[in-house]
């Protein structure tokens, strides 16, 4: 689960303050979590979905971002309902820490990571996502991966008097592989 600049390892029960202090309001907790948490986020919350995960047999994968040079974890994502089957995920929860982290490019290198996670460690075909149309950063990301706009649920969440669309956004195997060999080229030719 390495490149050279991010690994993702397995969330821990000791990550969870952490976690928790990321999330710093009511809509940042609904942007990320959807419907999953309620206010007060807390550790206990995030401990009985973390044991949620552990005993789904493998179907639920929690992870942490860490730089690799500086060891600073700074990430968190989900592998949901991981159907091997199928050979499908959704991809959920993705937060980039504390605010100071934010905005350098670390969301698109934790998702590429993950991309390659699961279409070469884990074999699957599709990985799919939800994200509020508001997000236009996390969805140009998304596109820039290779993900493909599906379809919106419109008005689907609501946070006081404010209704929120979202899109569902997926990734193939086959496309990825394009998006990563074209992306990869493109960085042999900037050496």
């Amino acid at each position: 689960m390495t490149s050279s600049k991010i690994r993702l390892e397995p969330f821990e029960s000791a990550d969870a303050a952490r976690l928790c202090a990321w999330i710093d309001s009511p809509r940042l907790l609904l942007q990320w979590s959807g419907q999953t948490f309620r206010l007060p986020f807390d550790v206990e919350q995030m401990a009985a979905h973390l044991h949620k995960s552990q005993t789904s047999g493998g179907a639920h994968q929690i992870l942490r971002a860490r730089e690799t040079a500086s060891g600073r974890v700074f990430g968190h994502v989900e592998l949901v309902a991981i159907d091997r089957l199928h050979g499908n995920c959704r991809i959920g929860r993705v937060l980039i820490g504390p605010p100071d982290k934010r905005g350098q490019g670390l969301g698109k290198q934790l998702m590429a990571e993950l991309l390659r996670m699961g279409f070469l460690e884990l074999g699957l075909h599709r990985m799919e996502l939800e994200v509020y149309d508001f997000n236009r950063v996390a969805i140009r990301c998304y596109e820039s991966l290779g993900f493909r706009r599906e379809g919106v649920r419109r008005e689907c969440v609501r946070l006081g008097d404010e209704f929120w669309n979202s899109i569902w956004m997926a990734v193939l195997r086959r496309e990825w592989n394009g998006a990563h060999s074209a992306g990869a080229a493109h960085e042999r030719r900037a050496e």
